[in-house]
Protein backbone atom coordinates (compact mmCIF):
# COMPACT_ATOMS: atom_id res chain seq x y z
CA UNK A 1 0.00 0.00 0.00
CA UNK A 2 1.41 3.41 -0.92
CA UNK A 3 2.34 5.74 1.94
CA UNK A 4 -0.23 8.56 1.99
CA UNK A 5 2.55 11.16 2.39
CA UNK A 6 4.42 9.81 -0.63
CA UNK A 7 2.12 10.09 -3.67
CA UNK A 8 3.07 7.93 -6.65
CA UNK A 9 3.08 10.89 -8.98
CA UNK A 10 3.47 14.65 -8.72
CA UNK A 11 -0.04 15.17 -10.10
CA UNK A 12 -1.68 12.48 -7.95
CA UNK A 13 -4.91 13.95 -6.58
CA UNK A 14 -6.27 11.06 -4.52
CA UNK A 15 -5.45 12.79 -1.24
CA UNK A 16 -7.59 15.89 -0.76
CA UNK A 17 -6.41 17.29 2.60
CA UNK A 18 -3.12 18.22 4.23
CA UNK A 19 -2.17 20.15 7.31
CA UNK A 20 -0.03 22.93 5.85
CA UNK A 21 2.94 22.11 8.10
CA UNK A 22 2.76 18.45 7.09
CA UNK A 23 2.53 19.52 3.45
CA UNK A 24 5.75 21.53 3.75
CA UNK A 25 7.53 18.48 5.18
CA UNK A 26 6.29 16.10 2.48
CA UNK A 27 8.72 15.13 -0.27
CA UNK A 28 7.00 14.72 -3.62
CA UNK A 29 8.69 12.97 -6.55
CA UNK A 30 9.71 15.29 -9.39
CA UNK A 31 7.29 15.89 -12.21
CA UNK A 32 7.73 13.47 -15.11
CA UNK A 33 8.06 14.79 -18.65
CA UNK A 34 7.15 12.94 -21.81
CA UNK A 35 8.90 15.74 -23.73
CA UNK A 36 11.02 18.04 -21.58
CA UNK A 37 9.70 21.62 -21.31
CA UNK A 38 6.76 20.86 -23.60
CA UNK A 39 4.68 17.86 -22.50
CA UNK A 40 4.54 16.92 -18.80
CA UNK A 41 2.69 14.08 -17.12
CA UNK A 42 -1.08 14.52 -16.74
CA UNK A 43 -3.86 15.17 -19.22
CA UNK A 44 -2.73 17.24 -22.21
CA UNK A 45 -5.36 18.53 -24.64
CA UNK A 46 -3.84 18.97 -28.11
CA UNK A 47 -6.11 21.06 -30.31
CA UNK A 48 -5.67 22.08 -33.93
CA UNK A 49 -7.46 22.78 -37.16
CA UNK A 50 -8.19 19.88 -39.53
CA UNK A 51 -5.22 18.75 -41.67
CA UNK A 52 -2.83 21.14 -39.92
CA UNK A 53 -0.58 18.46 -38.45
CA UNK A 54 -1.82 17.56 -34.96
CA UNK A 55 -2.06 13.85 -35.87
CA UNK A 56 1.47 13.95 -37.29
CA UNK A 57 2.66 15.55 -34.05
CA UNK A 58 0.89 12.80 -32.08
CA UNK A 59 2.59 10.07 -34.17
CA UNK A 60 5.97 11.79 -33.90
CA UNK A 61 5.66 11.96 -30.12
CA UNK A 62 4.53 8.33 -29.90
CA UNK A 63 7.47 7.13 -32.01
CA UNK A 64 10.00 9.26 -30.11
CA UNK A 65 8.97 7.85 -26.74
CA UNK A 66 8.58 4.25 -27.94
CA UNK A 67 12.09 4.30 -29.43
CA UNK A 68 13.83 6.69 -27.06
CA UNK A 69 14.14 9.11 -29.97
CA UNK A 70 13.66 12.83 -30.45
CA UNK A 71 10.65 15.11 -31.00
CA UNK A 72 10.43 18.92 -30.97
CA UNK A 73 14.23 18.85 -30.77
CA UNK A 74 14.16 17.01 -27.43
CA UNK A 75 15.61 13.57 -26.59
CA UNK A 76 12.92 11.42 -24.94
CA UNK A 77 13.16 8.69 -22.33
CA UNK A 78 11.98 5.37 -23.77
CA UNK A 79 8.70 3.94 -22.55
CA UNK A 80 5.56 2.08 -23.61
CA UNK A 81 2.96 3.91 -25.67
CA UNK A 82 -0.68 3.17 -26.44
CA UNK A 83 -2.00 5.21 -29.36
CA UNK A 84 -5.67 5.25 -30.33
CA UNK A 85 -5.66 6.40 -33.97
CA UNK A 86 -9.42 6.49 -34.29
CA UNK A 87 -9.56 8.41 -37.56
CA UNK A 88 -7.00 6.15 -39.29
CA UNK A 89 -6.97 2.60 -40.60
CA UNK A 90 -3.90 0.37 -40.31
CA UNK A 91 -2.79 1.05 -43.90
CA UNK A 92 -2.71 4.77 -43.18
CA UNK A 93 -1.04 4.23 -39.82
CA UNK A 94 1.72 2.21 -41.53
CA UNK A 95 2.14 4.93 -44.16
CA UNK A 96 2.51 7.62 -41.47
CA UNK A 97 5.13 5.60 -39.60
CA UNK A 98 7.16 4.96 -42.75
CA UNK A 99 7.02 8.69 -43.57
CA UNK A 100 8.34 9.54 -40.12
CA UNK A 101 10.87 6.68 -40.04
CA UNK A 102 11.97 6.31 -43.66
CA UNK A 103 14.36 3.45 -44.49
CA UNK A 104 18.02 4.51 -44.58
CA UNK A 105 20.65 2.52 -46.39
CA UNK A 106 22.92 0.78 -43.90
CA UNK A 107 21.08 2.20 -40.86
CA UNK A 108 18.79 -0.19 -38.98
CA UNK A 109 15.33 1.13 -38.13
CA UNK A 110 14.70 1.42 -34.37
CA UNK A 111 12.29 -1.17 -32.98
CA UNK A 112 8.69 -0.06 -32.51
CA UNK A 113 7.61 -2.98 -30.35
CA UNK A 114 6.84 -0.60 -27.46
CA UNK A 115 4.21 1.25 -29.52
CA UNK A 116 0.72 -0.24 -29.68
CA UNK A 117 -1.73 1.24 -32.19
CA UNK A 118 -5.48 0.72 -32.02
CA UNK A 119 -7.98 2.01 -34.58
CA UNK A 120 -11.16 1.37 -32.55
CA UNK A 121 -12.20 2.05 -28.97
CA UNK A 122 -15.30 1.91 -26.79
CA UNK A 123 -16.71 5.20 -25.53
CA UNK A 124 -16.03 6.40 -22.00
CA UNK A 125 -19.34 4.98 -20.74
CA UNK A 126 -18.75 1.60 -22.42
CA UNK A 127 -15.42 0.50 -21.06
CA UNK A 128 -12.71 2.81 -22.39
CA UNK A 129 -11.03 3.28 -19.02
CA UNK A 130 -11.12 -0.48 -18.44
CA UNK A 131 -9.15 -1.00 -21.68
CA UNK A 132 -6.60 1.63 -20.69
CA UNK A 133 -6.21 0.18 -17.19
CA UNK A 134 -5.57 -3.29 -18.61
CA UNK A 135 -2.87 -1.96 -20.97
CA UNK A 136 -1.29 0.03 -18.14
CA UNK A 137 -1.11 -3.03 -15.88
CA UNK A 138 0.60 -5.12 -18.60
CA UNK A 139 3.09 -2.57 -19.93
CA UNK A 140 6.63 -2.61 -18.59
CA UNK A 141 6.95 1.18 -18.42
CA UNK A 142 3.67 2.84 -19.46
CA UNK A 143 4.60 6.40 -20.39
CA UNK A 144 2.20 7.79 -22.98
CA UNK A 145 -1.45 7.40 -23.96
CA UNK A 146 -2.70 9.15 -27.10
CA UNK A 147 -6.39 9.46 -28.04
CA UNK A 148 -7.01 10.85 -31.53
CA UNK A 149 -9.69 12.15 -31.35
CA UNK A 150 -11.70 13.01 -28.24
CA UNK A 151 -14.98 12.93 -30.17
CA UNK A 152 -14.52 9.21 -30.90
CA UNK A 153 -14.61 8.17 -27.22
CA UNK A 154 -16.96 10.81 -25.84
CA UNK A 155 -20.21 9.41 -24.50
CA UNK A 156 -23.49 10.73 -25.88
CA UNK A 157 -24.98 13.59 -23.89
CA UNK A 158 -27.93 12.37 -21.86
CA UNK A 159 -31.20 14.22 -22.37
CA UNK A 160 -30.95 17.77 -21.09
CA UNK A 161 -27.54 17.25 -19.49
CA UNK A 162 -25.56 20.48 -19.31
CA UNK A 163 -22.84 20.61 -21.99
CA UNK A 164 -20.22 21.76 -19.50
CA UNK A 165 -20.97 18.86 -17.16
CA UNK A 166 -20.97 16.48 -20.12
CA UNK A 167 -17.52 17.68 -21.24
CA UNK A 168 -16.13 17.69 -17.70
CA UNK A 169 -17.34 14.18 -16.82
CA UNK A 170 -15.98 12.84 -20.11
CA UNK A 171 -12.36 13.75 -19.39
CA UNK A 172 -12.05 13.89 -15.59
CA UNK A 173 -11.46 10.08 -15.40
CA UNK A 174 -8.57 10.49 -17.86
CA UNK A 175 -7.10 13.36 -15.86
CA UNK A 176 -7.38 11.48 -12.56
CA UNK A 177 -5.92 8.25 -13.97
CA UNK A 178 -3.00 10.12 -15.54
CA UNK A 179 -2.25 11.97 -12.32
CA UNK A 180 -2.45 8.85 -10.18
CA UNK A 181 -0.03 6.88 -12.36
CA UNK A 182 2.36 9.58 -13.58
CA UNK A 183 1.16 8.95 -17.13
CA UNK A 184 1.07 11.48 -19.95
CA UNK A 185 -2.24 11.39 -21.83
CA UNK A 186 -2.59 13.42 -25.03
CA UNK A 187 -6.22 13.99 -25.98
CA UNK A 188 -6.48 15.30 -29.54
CA UNK A 189 -9.37 17.58 -30.44
CA UNK A 190 -10.28 20.39 -32.83
CA UNK A 191 -10.37 24.16 -32.84
CA UNK A 192 -13.51 26.10 -33.55
CA UNK A 193 -13.73 29.30 -35.56
CA UNK A 194 -13.98 32.25 -33.20
CA UNK A 195 -15.54 35.54 -34.24
CA UNK A 196 -14.75 38.62 -32.25
CA UNK A 197 -12.68 36.65 -29.73
CA UNK A 198 -9.98 38.01 -27.44
CA UNK A 199 -7.31 36.27 -29.50
CA UNK A 200 -6.57 33.82 -26.68
CA UNK A 201 -5.71 30.48 -28.37
CA UNK A 202 -7.25 28.52 -25.48
CA UNK A 203 -10.66 30.00 -26.24
CA UNK A 204 -10.57 28.36 -29.67
CA UNK A 205 -10.55 24.79 -28.29
CA UNK A 206 -13.70 22.95 -29.34
CA UNK A 207 -16.18 22.32 -26.52
CA UNK A 208 -16.79 24.12 -23.24
CA UNK A 209 -14.40 25.12 -20.48
CA UNK A 210 -15.23 21.71 -18.99
CA UNK A 211 -12.50 20.41 -21.30
CA UNK A 212 -9.89 23.14 -20.90
CA UNK A 213 -10.55 23.51 -17.17
CA UNK A 214 -10.05 19.83 -16.35
CA UNK A 215 -6.87 19.40 -18.43
CA UNK A 216 -3.43 19.82 -16.89
CA UNK A 217 -2.17 21.51 -20.05
CA UNK A 218 -3.58 22.84 -23.31
CA UNK A 219 -1.49 22.79 -26.49
CA UNK A 220 -2.84 24.59 -29.56
CA UNK A 221 -1.45 24.04 -33.05
CA UNK A 222 -2.53 26.83 -35.39
CA UNK A 223 -1.37 28.75 -38.42
CA UNK A 224 -1.32 32.43 -39.33
CA UNK A 225 0.36 34.54 -41.99
CA UNK A 226 3.75 33.85 -40.36
CA UNK A 227 3.35 30.06 -40.46
CA UNK A 228 2.49 27.27 -38.03
CA UNK A 229 2.66 27.93 -34.29
CA UNK A 230 2.52 25.66 -31.24
CA UNK A 231 1.17 27.38 -28.13
CA UNK A 232 1.01 25.77 -24.70
CA UNK A 233 -0.38 26.74 -21.32
CA UNK A 234 -0.55 24.50 -18.29
CA UNK A 235 -0.32 24.06 -14.55
CA UNK A 236 3.21 22.62 -14.56
CA UNK A 237 4.87 23.96 -17.73
CA UNK A 238 5.92 27.46 -18.65
CA UNK A 239 3.70 29.25 -21.19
Amino acid sequence: MTNATQPKAANDNRRTEYNAEDLLQTEFPPLKWAVKRYIPEGLIVLAGRPKLGKTWLAYSTAIAIATGGKVLGVDCEQGDVLQYSLEDNFRRAKSRIITLLPPKLGVPRPSLDRLTIRTAAPSMDRGFMKEVTEWHSRAENPSLLIIDTHAKIKEQRKGNQDQYLSDDSAIVPLQEFSGEHGLTTILVTHLRKMEGSSGDPIEQVSGTTGITGAADMIVVLDRDEKGAKLYGRGRDAEE
